[in-house]
């Protein structure tokens, strides 16, 4: 983090337009992650019940 700052106070002293610490591909890609994570889950929730349920008697 603390390097995208010092990057930002860079950009600012040359003159230049500050660009965004976090490109947008970034977070589209942690957005697609969060969203694979909830489908797998949700897909394999019902199997691992039934593996823990039979373990269990």
């Amino acid at each position: 983090m603390e390097i995208a700052l010092v990057l930002n106070l860079v950009t600012r002293i040359r003159g230049e337009v500050p660009k965004s610490p976090f490109p947008k591909t970034y977070i589209l890609i942690g957005i697609g992650f969060v969203i694979a994570d909830i489908v797998v889950k949700a897909v394999l929730a019902p199997i691992w019940q039934k593996l823990l349920l039979s373990a269990l008697g």
